[in-house]
């Protein structure tokens, strides 16, 4: 009995101290009555600008974002799924968010279905109203890459880098992503080099949507801006 008593009493303390500490899983999920019991915390916006890490606009359309921010950590959640965060968190001089989607399909046999997902780790690193994007594609089609993009939200343009990049060391990706920066300059404005590994395009930016106009084959992709707008889950023009 009394040993029947210390397990009862272990799970009770364990499930407050869960409850207390708002129900937050390792991924960052947070279940919607936690997030209602702490909605007083958070500011409602149309969308979230991952340029400026802030969020813009008054609420007019769904789905739109609700913010609470600290001093080390943002955490942004969408109307229409607010069990799950968002969360950006300071790393020196840089807020990071990593997003990962489709991992439960990682390691599976390849499948020829169509729109299979494709696992992939987006990590995002947001200074100066820059968003510096490493995405690493886990695929069970064609052999895994990483690919580099940088979204500088004050001059207007992206470079993707069309190499591959891998490392663990973000020393290294900010020195990576810092040179790729300084070679683009030459290139900026004028047509890509045949031979070089730097692509530049121009972005988007509307009253009321985000975007990215393509060179080859010519084409403009825009995403309202609701929600993430074009750095939420379902828009591909930016992963």
């Amino acid at each position: 009995m009394r040993q029947l008593l210390k397990i009862l009493t272990i799970y009770v303390c364990a499930t407050m101290i869960f409850w207390i500490m708002g129900c937050t899983s390792h991924d960052g999920e947070l279940s919607e009555e936690a997030f209602l019991r702490d909605s007083t915390q958070y500011e409602r916006f149309q969308y979230f600008d991952y340029y400026t890490l802030s969020g813009k606009g008054e609420v007019t359309d769904t789905p739109y974002v609700f913010v609470k921010r600290e001093k080390d950590r943002i955490t942004v959640r969408l109307s229409d799924s607010l069990a799950q965060a968002y969360i950006f968190n300071k790393m020196g001089d840089y807020w990071h968010i990593r997003q990962e989607y489709d991992m439960e399909y990682a390691g599976q046999e390849p499948c020829l279905c169509i729109n299979h997902p494709d696992p992939r780790r987006i990590d995002r690193y947001i200074k100066d109203d820059t968003v510096f994007q490493v995405v690493q594609l886990i695929s069970n089609f064609i052999e895994s890459y990483t690919r580099v993009s940088i979204f500088d939200g004050r001059k207007k343009y992206l470079i993707s880098l069309k190499d591959t990049y891998e490392t663990s060391n973000n020393n290294e990706i900010f020195d990576y992503l810092n040179n790729a920066i300084k070679e683009s300059e030459f290139i900026r404005g004028g047509e890509n080099e045949p031979d070089t590994n730097i692509l530049v395009y121009n972005l988007i930016d509307d009253i009321d949507s985000l975007g990215i106009i393509y060179n080859k084959p010519p084409s403009i992709k825009k995403m309202p801006k609701k929600g993430l707008s074009m750095f939420g889950k379902n828009c591909k023009i930016s992963h």
